[in-house]
Order: structure tokens, then sequence, then C-alpha cells
């Protein structure tokens, strides 16, 4: 049996090296605690190269101009912000995360996600480690739903609320009576297109067809040989970026814009890819959280700081970008900068309300901490040979109930 020696003058000195070590030690973690007592670090977690750089960019821009405009702090303490690419292998986002969210180089928040498999393959880690996450960009639904986490919030909203504003409008109005929907056939656009077809039919519109081409297609002739023969009052397309510039200038082409088939969608076209589409857009009806033909004075001041900072026009996704790191920093206000309790932080992060934009307050919804949204429905025009958006009025506020509820 180990017995403890004698005290003698060489188990005294090791007591007292051993005494001074600890204490250096302490004072050592005394000062490392200290120093980042003062800085509460957040990652921007968004791509920044493949088909989705240029979307990813504009919200980075816009959670910027946030971070400008509040100095860079809040609740007296400093945001530093490290901006971590959001990888399409949904493995390597995983380590990213994992790296971020455990350890000494742990960040206290997140912002971003752009990409509805990342989302989904990084949701565990997030909710494992409580890190305070607020969604800006995917829209897959269950993040929020039946996989929802306390720790994690929503801005963008979700595909279901997003494809429920739309089909009623278009039916209400006499838009469309009869339609065709063509989604990118991956993840979330299966869930736009089923939900899509699923909010039409309950308007009352009749679904004729559901197309699903490959993400990346270039050739979209086959879907609208489809198209034309269907003879549909409408399409609705879910496809993104070079995807929904090329259906856009090919369903011109192929003169179903001329047999007065009109297109309606959302994720469709924004104000990057209207200027590559062109005046073949023209017609179109586009549903989005937010536009800069929006007359309010909060919009008019967004827009200004914008183009003041990047020399270009905000979008929604800058938008986005801009009112998800707006609530975080309100949030870190409402509990003092102390974010160590996580569950303090979060209750300041249900509850936190700002006038934005889009010309309303902003809210979460407490049973899925997802952002109440009043979209609005803008109509593609012809602005002396260039195409732009013609506001046309916007939705009552609502919020997703989750795909865990009945709506």
């Amino acid at each position: 049996m180990y017995k403890t020696p004698p005290a003698g003058p060489r188990n005294t000195v090791n007591r007292a090296i051993s005494g001074l070590f600890g204490a250096l030690l302490l004072a050592a973690s005394s000062s490392s605690f200290a120093a980042t007592d003062t800085t509460i670090k957040v990652a921007l977690f968004m791509p920044n190269s493949g088909p989705f750089a240029s979307l990813g960019a504009r919200q980075i821009n816009g959670m910027k101009l946030a971070l400008d405009e509040a100095g860079h702090a809040a609740g007296g303490k400093k945001i530093e912000t490290v901006e971590i690419e959001e990888p399409t292998d949904v493995q390597a986002a995983v380590q990213k995360i994992k790296s971020i969210t455990t350890g000494g180089d742990r960040v206290d928040a997140l912002l971003g996600i752009f990409s509805a498999s990342v989302g989904s393959a990084i949701r565990d880690q997030l909710h494992a480690s409580k890190t305070i996450t607020v969604i800006t960009n995917t829209h897959i639904r269950n993040l929020t739903g039946s996989r929802k986490s306390p720790y994690i919030f929503r801005v963008s909203g979700t595909s279901w609320g997003l494809t429920q504003a739309l089909p009623s409008w278009v039916v209400k109005k006499g838009v469309c009576k009869s339609i065709v929907t063509i989604a990118s056939n991956y993840s979330a656009g299966q869930e736009f297109g089923k939900y899509f077809a699923e909010g039409f039919e309950k308007a009352g519109g009749q679904v004729i067809d559901k197309l699903w081409p490959a993400l990346g297609s270039t050739d979209f002739s086959s879907y609208l040989t489809k198209i034309g023969q269907a003879k549909p009052d409408c399409v609705y397309p879910w496809l993104n970026g070079p995807d929904a510039i090329r259906f856009v200038q090919q369903f011109d082409q192929f003169g179903l814009k001329k047999q007065g088939i009109r297109i309606v969608g959302d994720a469709v076209t924004d104000p990057v890819t209207l200027q590559a589409q062109g005046l073949s857009a023209v017609g179109l009806y586009n549903v989005q959280p937010w536009d800069a033909s929006q007359d309010n004075k909060v919009s008019k001041a967004f827009v200004a700081a914008y183009k003041k900072r990047y020399n270009a026009d905000p979008d929604f996704h800058a938008f986005n970008g801009y009112i998800g790191t707006k609530a975080l920093l309100a949030s870190i206000a409402g509990v003092k900068g102390q974010v160590g309790d996580t569950e303090a932080w979060r209750a300041a992060l249900r509850a936190t309300s700002f006038p934005t934009p889009d010309g309303k307050n902003f809210a979460f919804a407490p049973e899925t901490q997802t952002r109440r949204i009043g979209y609005s429905i803008l109509e593609v025009v012809d602005l002396g040979g260039k195409p732009g958006f013609k506001f046309i009025g916007s939705l009552p506020q609502a919020s997703d109930p989750g795909d865990d509820i009945v709506p």
C-alpha cells in the first residue's frame, strides 16, 4: 500500500513548488477567462465557392452590415466573427461544425446555413453542443418542426410556409386555375414541389403534372415540351441560380410565354438572376420575404446603407442575413452580454422584436422559433428595356406550425 512520505525538507520544497505551479496555472487560467469574458464569438457559416457562392456572399454582406451598424458590439461585449465556408460535402460540414462547437475554438453562436442537406447533417451537433444558431437560408421544414431544437432559430421561413403564401394568392386573384410544377430533384426541391402542389389544390386549383429535373440541368427542352402539351394556366418552377436562368430563357424561346402560360414562383428569380433572365422574365409573379422596391422608412434606410457599403442593391438574401444578425445582437443585448446562461439567452432571442425593412416588426413564433413572415408579392415588369420588380402587395404575417403538427 502506498504511504504518504514523511514531511521533510525535500518534500516540503516539492509541495512549495507544486503550490507555486498551481497558483501560476490558476493565474494564467483566470487571465485567459478574463480576456474571453469581454468577447463573444460568432461563426458566419455560408458557401463561398460553387453555384451558390454569390447568394452566400450576399447573406454575409447583410450580416456584416448589421455588425457594422452595431459597432461590432452588443451587451457591453465585443463581437468577434469568424467566416466558415459551408462545404457541399455533408461529412466535411459535420467535421467543421464539431471543430467550432467543442474545445478551445468553440464559438458562442452560429449564423447562416445555406444547404438543406448540410442543415440536416449538422443539426444534431448544434443541438448537443447547445450552440445558439440562427438559420438565415435553408428552408428544409423539419429543422424547426419534427427535429426542432431549443437552440435553433430561423429567420428565412420554411418550404411549407413559403409555398402556402403564393398558391392561395394566385388562385384567389384568378391568375391560375391549373398548373404544372417543375422542381429540382433533391431534398429541398422535393419539399417545395410537394408543398406548392398541396397548397394549390387546397386553394381550389388543379395540378396537371409534376416534373423533377436533376439539379444542374442545362437543357429543359423535354420538360418544356410536356408543359406545352399540358397547356396549364401557369408553371411553378423551383429552380435555383443557373438552373433558374436557363429555364426562364428556354421557356420564352420555346414560345410558352407567347402561349399565355405564366410563371409563378419563389426561388426562380431574384434581383441578380433577374438581370440574366432579361425580358424573358417579364410577367412572372414571384413571392419573396422582402424586396428593395418596398416603400417604408426602415427599408429605405437599409437599401441606402447597403448601397453605400457595397455599391449594389440588396436582395432578400442580404435582407435575411441582416435581420438574422440584428436578432442575434438584440438577444445578446437582452442578456447584457451574459451569454454563458444559455437558457436566458435563448429566452431573450425568442422574445426579440424590432422594426424590419419589410415594414413589419420582427417576431419568432414560440412553437417553432421560426420568424413570422408577411411575404411580398412581386411582378416582373419591363422598366425601359430592363426587367425589374413591381411590388404588388404583402400577405399577412404567418409562420409554419411545423411538420410534426397538422396545419
